[in-house]
């Protein structure tokens, strides 16, 4: 079964907040979500996610904090059946937060059992992209994400697609059918602004025999 990109939602937010909550109807029955985010606050923050029927989110990568303005963060959880209106929450504590955009994404046809191509994944970056990224699975959906400066509306790279671009923040996919060395996940305009990236590899379900089940851990 191949993966798929299937719902997502941009949410962002000026005023000065503790939490920004999103909703999310996913397209398929089972996948894994992704949710990054760039927040800008002072001090120290600890961060979390949980939503409506899923409750806490893992995060799938350490903080990327960005001195003297904030972080990037991205976390990840499989699901198991379709989700009709998920309220997905962002929270805060600690600091509150005075700039923050959240992307939330659909990984549709994922292995929720074992959503993630390999241990050394995903990569993340201090500084400007691109960033790259290698994969043992042959069919996978890899995701790219940046934290930008002073790029408003960034555009993906060559080869990947746009998922969102906006207020400070590029999510970008490309699906393969191949295995890959040091694949570069770029930026289009706004190249060079990114304070920021990650890059993952979600892999495509494959049928097991009669009796296998899914799991909703990972």
């Amino acid at each position: 079964m191949a993966v798929s990109l299937g719902a997502s939602v941009h949410a962002n937010t000026t005023a000065t907040v503790t939490s920004l909550a999103t909703n999310l109807t996913t397209q398929s029955n089972f996948g894994v979500l992704l949710l990054f985010a760039t927040i800008n606050f002072a001090g120290a923050a600890t961060v979390t996610v949980a939503s409506s029927s899923l409750g806490s989110w893992p995060q799938r990568a350490a903080p990327i904090i960005v001195p003297s303005t904030g972080g990037f963060y991205y976390f990840a959880v499989p699901f198991t059946r379709q989700l009709p209106g998920e309220v997905i929450t962002l929270s805060i504590a600690g600091t509150s937060s005075t700039f923050l955009t959240i992307d939330i994404v659909e990984v549709a046809g994922a292995n929720n059992a074992a959503p993630f191509d390999n241990a050394a994944l995903p990569v993340t970056q201090l500084g400007a992209d691109p960033i790259a990224l290698t994969t043992n699975n042959a069919q996978d959906f890899l995701v790219g994400a940046f934290r930008m400066t002073s790029v408003q509306s960034p555009t993906a790279g060559a080869g990947w697609t746009r998922i969102s671009g906006g207020n400070l923040q590029l999510v970008e996919y490309q699906i393969v059918n191949q295995t890959q060395s040091n694949l570069s996940a770029t930026i289009g305009t706004g190249v060079g602004d990114a304070t920021a990236c990650i890059a993952d590899a979600a892999v495509a379900f494959v049928p097991g025999p009669p009796g296998t089940f899914f799991s909703n851990t990972f």
